[in-house]
């Protein structure tokens, strides 16, 4: 009777470790896949973070334009720019946006200044950076971010003021 009993245990313990592994494997499973998901997510984010930015950024630009025609393309040194005009104490000058070494490039000076591109002070990266008047009043932005997401999104150039002017016609 010795046996059984002596074999009977060892089943046992057999029982309790294989039970002990696929405990411990099922947990190592989990948190794999909750680090995958997590590193999906945080990617994710990144990509859409950039994309929001490069758009609130040119936006916020155009909108701080206040008048008719101050938004427009251009060029400088060959390299297409949007330029936004503004008048300040009699003074005329000009914020160009512009792609350049990869990255959004924003440049002030006085209108007329004869400024290298290399001048301007960079502020996010991207692939690549075009704007379109489609009217006298919409804009059109194309670009490609630095992870490669696409950005494409039109923009009234209207000031405020008319633009709440036409509209209450």
């Amino acid at each position: 009777m010795e046996p059984k009993r002596v074999q009977q245990h060892t089943i046992g313990y057999l029982c309790v470790i294989t039970l002990f592994f696929l405990f411990v494997l099922s947990a190592v499973l989990v948190i794999m896949l909750g680090a995958n998901i997590y590193a999906n997510a945080v990617k994710s984010s990144a990509l859409h973070s950039d994309e929001r930015t490069i758009v609130s950024y040119i936006s916020q630009k155009v909108r701080r334009t206040g008048e008719q025609g101050a938004v427009s393309t251009g060029s400088l040194d060959g390299l297409q720019s949007l330029d936004l005009s503004e008048t300040i104490d009699g003074t005329e000058y000009v914020t160009r946006l512009y792609l350049y070494d990869g990255e959004l490039t924003e440049l002030t000076s006085e209108k007329g200044a004869d400024l290298s591109p290399d001048a301007g002070t960079p502020v996010l990266a991207m692939k690549d950076l075009s704007f379109t008047m489609l009217s006298p009043s919409l804009l059109e932005v194309r670009g490609t971010g630095s992870q490669g997401e696409n950005i494409d999104f039109c923009l009234s150039v209207l000031p405020a003021s008319a633009a709440a002017e036409g509209g209450a016609q």
